[in-house]
């Protein structure tokens, strides 16, 4: 019976009669068949019950363990989901899905370093496994490790030609430069429509990279913009709802009442700004301090503002500015507990999500003593950047290149509001002059932080971190100003622009 209310999406009836027949239940392969059917209607308590009764009949399964492990990720239980795929990964050393699902979970987390051994022992397992050799050239991406991570993307390469995600990930290294075989192979797969669109879009962009690298100035502009246009048909945005965001923004808050006292909130750094426009290089230069440790960006902001008791209204925007300031230093407190794990010893630890500069309001009530970095870049530049980026979900107006410029304007006179409302809290940084005048723009920042410059400021690029943004690979190298003008090659389709948008 129970299969049958599966297999037909009988949900209520199937919640009136799973026990029973789990009771009596013997064939497991069923039960862990069934599961997976759940788990795809994403009825993951229901099948959390299946494989407990499959795991009873067969304690010794690997295969139920990760099944287990998968679930147990979806209903939030990290913790046993990873002693579920460790436990899997022990019982038979073959499977390399264990490996993978432990490797993948614990990259979601951002806990890189101790995903790179699992993916690593996935490969070794099932050299043919497209999707971890992918994860793994991710990962050593981040850890700085690029030659490690183009052997990667080449090898998922060579098992699926098609893999969009792997001919995005070497192009996404910034450092790659694609030759001509590589841009035909590119023109080919873009050409096939036959191919998922999830497939198609990763491939145009990197097919935008070769072109860059290649051909044409006007030849690369159209394969961004083919590769945009494909993208932007998969997002939902509305640059006018926005800007009526903002608007509401700044009329809720006029002002920011703080409380006299500001040691909450000490040691939190907040670096914000478009992507791409230095924001992960200014967190590069700051973490070589030692008295400074990069975070890079982290989810904690948002999603204790979330959760909070004003979930329903913080759209609205003013909740956060008429809320009694004890339960916005409580919110700061759980947001300081959140982030723990990312501190070190260092006294101040950086969170730079881009898209924290919407919350700055409530960032200074729930901790007073925080500071904010305001990185800038030229419109134009940052346009061309955004463009040639494939933001997996976050910045759903990096499309276009008219939404674009009103997200920027929007972000422009948000920021100002900020500066107007809390002077001397948000510190201003202008891109150009970082990259013109590094020392000396590092040490005014170093001094609005209260801290000494240090020589290892000079050389970020020799402090190893990880680094879980686009610009990965360049961290690691020297500073430059290769990036300055970038638009100017493209400057027939900037006409009205200005550095300010």
């Amino acid at each position: 019976m129970v299969p049958q209310l599966i297999s037909q999406g009988k949900w209520t009836e199937l919640a009136t009669c799973l026990d029973a027949w789990l009771v009596r239940a013997t064939d497991v392969e069923l039960m862990r068949q069934l599961a997976v059917a759940c788990t795809r209607q994403k009825r993951h308590v229901e099948a959390l019950s299946l494989l407990n009764r499959a795991r009873e009949l067969a304690p010794e399964s690997a295969l139920i363990e990760t099944n287990r492990g998968s679930v147990l990720r979806q209903l939030g239980d990290v913790s046993a989901a990873e002693a579920c795929f460790r436990r899997a990964a022990a019982l038979d050393s073959k499977l390399a899905a264990p490996c993978f699902n432990l490797g993948k979970m614990l990259a979601a987390q951002a806990y890189l370093s101790m995903a790179r051994e699992p993916l690593r022992e996935a490969v070794l397992r099932d050299p043919a496994h497209v999707e971890a050799w992918i994860k793994l050239g991710e990962v050593e991406k981040a850890l700085g490790d690029i030659d490690a991570a183009v052997s990667a993307f080449h090898t998922a390469i060579r098992l699926r030609r098609t893999a969009g995600a792997a001919w995005w990930g070497l192009a996404n290294l910034k450092t790659v430069m694609f030759n001509r075989d590589e841009l035909k192979q590119l023109d080919r797969l873009w050409a096939d429509h036959r191919l998922p669109i999830a497939e198609r879009i990763l491939i145009g962009y990197a097919r935008s990279h070769a072109h860059a690298a290649l051909d044409s100035t006007e030849s690369t502009w159209q394969a961004l913009m083919d590769a945009n246009r494909l993208k932007r048909r998969t997002v939902a945005w509305s640059a006018e709802d926005h800007s009526r965001h903002v608007d509401t923004l700044i009329e809720a808050w006029q002002a920011i009442d703080v409380p006299g006292e500001r040691e909450q909130g000490q040691e939190c750094l907040f670096i914000v700004g478009l992507p791409r426009s230095g924001s992960t290089l200014i967190e590069q230069v700051l973490s070589a301090h030692s008295k400074i440790a990069g975070a890079s960006e982290l989810p904690d902001l948002e999603c204790v503002l979330r959760e909070s008791q004003f979930a329903e209204t913080a759209a609205s925007a003013g909740a956060w500015a008429r809320a009694r300031q004890e339960l916005m230093l409580s919110l700061g407190r759980e947001y300081i507990c959140r982030t723990q794990r990312w501190r070190t010893t260092a006294a101040i630890s950086i969170d730079k999500t881009p898209a924290n500069f919407l919350h700055i309001g409530a960032i200074l009530r729930m901790l007073p003593g925080a500071r904010i970095i305001d990185c800038r870049r030229d419109a134009r530049d940052t346009a061309v950047s955004c463009l040639m980026q494939h933001f997996a979900a976050f910045a759903p107006w990096s499309n276009d290149l008219a939404e674009i410029r009103a997200y920027y304007v929007d972000y422009r006179r948000l920021m100002d509001h900020w500066h107007w409302i809390a002077p001397g809290r948000v510190i201003h940084v202008q891109y150009e002059d970082f990259v013109a005048q590094p020392v000396e723009q590092t040490a005014r920042l170093l001094a609005a932080l209260g801290l000494e410059f240090e020589a290892s400021c000079s050389a970020p690029h020799k402090v190893r971190r990880e680094v879980r943004t686009a610009s990965a690979a360049q961290v690691v190298e020297p500073m430059d100003q290769r990036g300055l003008g970038r638009w100017t090659r493209y400057a027939d389709h900037f006409e009205g622009w200005s550095a300010a948008g």
